[in-house]
């Protein structure tokens, strides 16, 4: 199985704790919740959190919303280290199984509630597709393994496979898996229009952000670093992600791209930050880190961040509904909804 970069160090797989690379975030390791645990920054009074549960399990974590409000992402079962995809709406969570009686993390999610992430057992991991009470497998570009990052409201899927040359390329899936090409890429957004984001090799031998338009691949740029990645495009081209910077330790900093301008969306008082989606408003959601030893949800609308609270925020949907995960009374990592007055 090709490992590749992630926007998050780790993520809990198949197995008993086993660690595997994701996508686009991570489920929280013992360290990571150390982390959202230590500092008790002050949280805007204006936010309420709703608890959304696992599927028996210790820990979950919640990735994207549609505007109906149903909420997707991963839990761990009643079975100890096994991790299944869930499906929340109507105050329940619903476990959506698995492929090759493996694990399965579920990323994304749209208004017909199709909902895509990866799946599967060992060295044989696959992107799949989840309607109507039935999970598909996308299958891969000849490699072992792809995952699928997001779906539009055209039922359009984007990602990232392994080839059978044991390269890594971001695919486009639409009643068949098409690869973008390259010596390396991974696609993470597509808007219903059909503009796809993710991140690539350049010809220097830097990753960047890119924009894919019909055919055409358009790098992004950075914020003077070597390295950016683009993890969110919402309905008007808008695009966020993380981007490193000039200077010692290249830390990373959260950016807005749109128009051809990448804008560095600051820390908000921490050391890093990174942007995960972005609504039609043009509310962006993410995370900070202060000093290696505290991580935040951080939402940010027309210039103005909140901090949501310790953990970390991967979706908003158009009603200003941001997911993620954060430590609840018990100190477990579990998926949550704020809602950001």
């Amino acid at each position: 199985m090709l490992s590749v970069e992630s926007p998050l160090p780790f993520a809990f797989g198949e197995g008993a704790g086993k660690l595997l690379k994701v996508s686009r975030h991570s489920v929280l390791s013992a360290a990571v919740i150390a982390m959202l645990a230590i500092i008790a920054w002050p949280v805007s009074a204006e936010t309420t959190t709703t608890d959304l549960g696992t599927l028996g399990g210790d820990f979950s974590e919640a990735h994207d919303v549609n505007d109906r409000g149903a909420v997707v992402g991963f839990s761990e079962t009643t079975s100890a280290g096994t991790v299944h995809a869930f499906l929340w709406q109507d105050g329940a969570m619903t476990d959506l199984g698995a492929l090759f009686g493996g694990f399965s993390e579920a990323s994304a999610i749209n208004g017909r509630v199709q909902i895509v992430g990866r799946s599967g057992t060992g060295d044989t991991v696959h992107a799949f597709l989840w309607q109507a009470g039935s999970m598909t497998d996308l299958g891969t570009l000849g490699g072992d393994e792809s995952r699928a990052s997001d779906i539009n409201g055209r039922g359009q899927v984007v990602g990232g496979s392994e080839t059978a040359a044991l390269s890594f390329h971001a695919f486009l899936w639409d009643e068949g898996m098409m690869s973008f090409g390259g010596s390396f890429s991974e696609a993470f957004a597509i808007n219903d229009k059909g503009l796809v984001v993710g991140y690539a090799d350049t010809a220097a031998g830097e990753q960047h952000a890119f924009l894919w338009e019909a055919g055409t691949m358009t790098d992004l740029g950075t914020l003077g670093g070597t390295f950016s990645q683009a993890f969110a495009i919402n309905g008007q081209g808008q695009v966020v992600g993380r981007s490193s910077i000039t200077g010692a330790g290249r830390p990373f900093h959260a950016f807005l791209w749109e128009a051809g301008r990448m804008t560095d969306l600051g820390t908000f008082g921490a050391d890093e930050s990174q942007a995960f989606d972005i609504n039609d408003r043009g509310q962006v959601v993410g995370r900070t880190e202060a000093g290696g030893s505290a991580i935040h949800a951080f939402f940010w609308d027309a210039g103005t961040s909140t901090d949501v609270g310790q953990g970390q925020a991967f979706g908003i949907n158009k009603r200003g509904h941001v997911v993620g995960v954060a430590i609840i009374g018990s100190g477990e990592a579990h998926a949550v909804r704020w809602k950001v007055a």
